[in-house]
């Protein structure tokens, strides 16, 4: 065989293990971005849009898409910008108080956890970010938690524990954490991209992303990652050992409530829009082709407490459900909130721009 044959079956040969290995990667719904850090640097005309926000007594702390740190009390008048240093990317609650995480902007940022002292903030922890995309932080009452797009990263004191996980987890802006004894659920909400749910072993890193397609439509659900966005994960109220998911797809017509026991799926509940049955439409559809989209999930007692577009809704184990109107609101700035509910607060931004009247509030736990 001349020279020319060896260097073509050369070609042939790496061409065809590349794509052997490609083909055995596992399966990623997002673009290679998703996976890796971007910090921008603070934009003080994006306030108004949150990302993440925790209470604290009488206190609503927010994170803001620009990457600043906002804040609103019952007793105050307005809302109140909180002096950070560099860019707040996520928050958390501890003990009583916010913990905020920091970074520069650039590709390849350190996290910083600071801890709000009452006049300033102490750095508690860094963490050399490597480039990876941060998925979300949560707190304990003893441990903080960073989950990157690679690690699972635990800090307790000095003590300081890294696992690495079984395949990345996106970096999603808005998506919600949710810590239990065992694993770490990320809620991923990135609006027409997709979005699901995901688990994290703590005790090994196993990652897996949980879902179920009854009908095997297109969007099928129950929780689908190529459409349902999730937008709250708490433990049910009920069961300890299963969580609770709300699933909106941005302000279209689609939503329900799902339970997830050990992997499993159940459908919990759904609301028909206004003028659609409330029966389950017919296979490869059950539900109605318009089912109210749900934004946020608290525990109310032994309920779970969801919002809607046309209001509140408290569902108790066996799916049934009480709606109930919005509470009114107090302006404070850009923002609205009422503290009057035991065991959580309404809060709505935009609540100063009319052209974005019609989003729902959120909820926040106390």
């Amino acid at each position: 065989m001349n020279k020319g044959g060896v260097y073509a079956i050369g070609l042939f040969i790496v061409a065809l293990t590349t794509m052997i290995g490609i083909l055995c990667l596992p399966w990623e719904q997002f673009g290679p971005g998703m996976y890796e850090a971007s910090v921008q640097p603070v934009n003080p005309e994006d306030h108004k849009s949150i990302r993440h926000m925790v209470a604290t007594g009488e206190q609503v702390w927010m994170q803001s898409s620009g990457g600043e740190l906002w804040m609103i009390r019952r007793t105050a008048r307005d809302a109140v910008r909180v002096a950070t240093p560099d860019v707040v990317v996520d928050l958390c609650a501890q003990n009583g108080g916010p913990v905020i995480v920091t970074a520069r902007p650039g590709s390849a940022p350190i996290w910083t956890f600071r801890r709000w002292s009452g006049r300033d903030w102490s750095v508690v922890a860094r963490v050399a970010s490597d480039g990876e995309g941060l998925a979300g932080v949560a707190c304990e009452s003893q441990t903080l938690i960073l989950l990157s797009s690679r690690r699972l990263i635990t800090i307790r004191g000095v003590q300081r524990t890294e696992i690495p996980l079984s395949q990345r987890v996106p970096r999603d802006e808005h998506g919600t954490l949710l810590a239990t004894p065992n694993k770490i659920y990320l809620g991923i909400d990135v609006g027409e991209f997709g979005g699901g749910l995901m688990s994290i072993d703590r005790r090994n890193g196993e990652t897996i992303s949980i879902e179920s397609n009854v009908s095997g439509a297109l969007c099928g659900g129950p929780l689908n990652r190529e459409c349902d966005d999730v937008h709250g994960v708490i433990v049910d109220p009920w069961k300890p050992d299963c969580v609770a998911v709300a699933i909106g797809i941005g302000f279209n017509t689609h939503g329900r409530l799902v339970e997830v026991c050990d992997g499993r799926v159940k459908r919990l509940y759904f609301s028909a829009c206004k003028g659609e049955s409330d029966s389950p439409g017919h296979p490869p559809n059950p539900e109605p082709s318009c089912t109210e989209p749900f934004f946020g999930l608290v525990r109310s007692g032994d309920k779970l407490l969801t919002v809607g577009l046309d209001g509140l809704y408290l569902i108790d184990g066996r799916g049934r459900a009480e709606r109930q109107p919005l509470p009114s609101l107090t302006r404070y700035g850009s923002f609205a909130a009422n503290f009057d509910k035991p065991g959580y607060i309404v809060v709505k931004p935009y609540a100063d721009d009319p052209e974005f009247a019609f989003f729902p509030p959120e909820l926040v736990e106390r």
